[in-house]
C-alpha cells in the first residue's frame, strides 16, 4: 500500500478535515474549549458512538461524516485530474511526498468505504447515506486495472450524494440535537487547531 493512502486511512477513523459541504458547519472551527467531548456534553443518548477515545452523538457523527465525504470527494476529483496530467510513477512519487493523492486503487476504496461505514455506525443513524456510500464498491469493482478518470469522478459524485443524504438526516433532528452535535465538533476543531499551532511553534 502506497503512502498516499494515508488520507484514505485517516478517513476510516473520521479525523477532522478541512472542508465540509452540504451541512452547515460554519463557525465550528474557532469557538469552544480545547478538550474533546465527554458524557456531560452528549446527553444520555444510548445511540452515542465511541471512536478513537471520543464520544460522538449521532448529530456530531453526521457532521464528521460530512467533512470526511467532502475530503474524499476532493481526493477523487484531484485523482481524476492527475490521470490526465501525470504518469502513474509521477503520481506515486508526488503522493509519497504529500504533494498529491497518489494512486488510489480499487481495493483501497472498497476497504476505506467499508471501514468508514462500520466505524461511524452511519447505517444506524443515517441509513440512506450508508446505502449511497455502499454504491462506491459497486463502481470500483465493475472495472479492472488502474482506475480511470470517469471512475474517479463517479466515486466523487457518490461522496457528494452521500453528503446530501447526511444533510437531510441532520436537518431532521431536533434543534437541541443539532446544537449538541455542533458543540462537540466545535470542541474537536479547537483542540485540533491548538495542536497544529503547537506543531508550528515547535512545541
Amino acid at each position: 500500500m502506497i503512502k498516499t493512502l494515508l488520507p484514505l486511512l485517516a478517513a476510516l477513523y473520521l479525523t477532522p478535515s478541512s472542508a465540509s459541504a452540504g451541512i452547515d458547519v460554519s463557525g465550528l472551527r474557532v469557538e469552544g474549549g480545547g478538550s474533546s467531548s465527554n458524557a456531560s456534553t452528549t446527553t444520555n443518548n444510548t445511540n452515542n458512538i465511541q471512536l478513537a477515545g471520543i464520544t460522538y452523538t449521532p448529530a456530531a457523527m453526521m457532521l464528521q461524516m460530512a467533512e470526511q465525504t467532502a475530503s474524499m470527494e476532493g481526493i477523487m476529483r484531484e485523482s481524476a485530474l492527475e490521470t490526465k496530467t501525470k504518469t502513474k510513477p509521477q503520481r506515486i512519487e508526488a503522493g509519497s511526498k504529500g504533494e498529491g493523492p497518489g494512486v488510489v486503487g480499487r481495493g483501497d476504496l472498497v476497504q476505506s468505504t467499508d471501514l468508514m461505514i462500520r466505524n461511524s455506525r452511519i447505517a444506524e443513524i443515517a441509513p440512506v447515506a450508508a446505502m449511497t456510500l455502499r454504491g462506491i464498491p459497486r463502481i470500483v469493482e465493475g472495472g479492472k486495472g488502474d482506475m480511470t478518470k470517469d471512475e474517479y469522478l463517479a466515486v466523487a459524485k457518490q461522496y457528494d450524494a452521500a453528503r446530501e443524504d447526511l444533510r437531510r438526516a441532520f436537518e431532521s433532528m431536533t434543534v437541541e440535537e443539532q446544537m449538541v452535535g455542533k458543540s462537540i465538533v466545535r470542541k474537536l476543531r479547537a483542540k485540533d487547531e491548538e495542536q497544529l499551532e503547537m506543531q508550528r511553534n515547535g512545541s
